[in-house]
């Protein structure tokens, strides 16, 4: 295996970085209140296609890093596209 090039322009903030891919699919179930905006997170089924898991404890980490990461993004941040 001959992993593809990486590169990364610091300045413009694109690129491709990694080498790996993962494989994942998470959904979650949400209840938002409208008139406050009050959101609650009631149920997340993750699954990942991660091979033989070594460290069971570390796996669990990152599976549960990866949802609060994405509930976070979802409804912290402001991702805007253009062209």
């Amino acid at each position: 295996f001959v992993p593809p090039p990486i590169h990364w322009d610091e300045e413009k903030g694109c690129g491709s970085p990694y080498f790996t891919w993962v494989y994942g699919c998470q959904v979650v179930e949400v209840r938002v209140n409208t008139s406050t905006g009050k959101t609650d997170l009631l149920h997340v089924t993750a699954a990942h296609d991660v091979g033989r898991v070594l460290n069971p404890v570390g796996f669990e980490g990152q599976v549960y890093g990866g949802v609060a990461q994405g509930f976070g993004y979802a409804l912290l941040e402001d991702f805007n596209i253009e062209n």
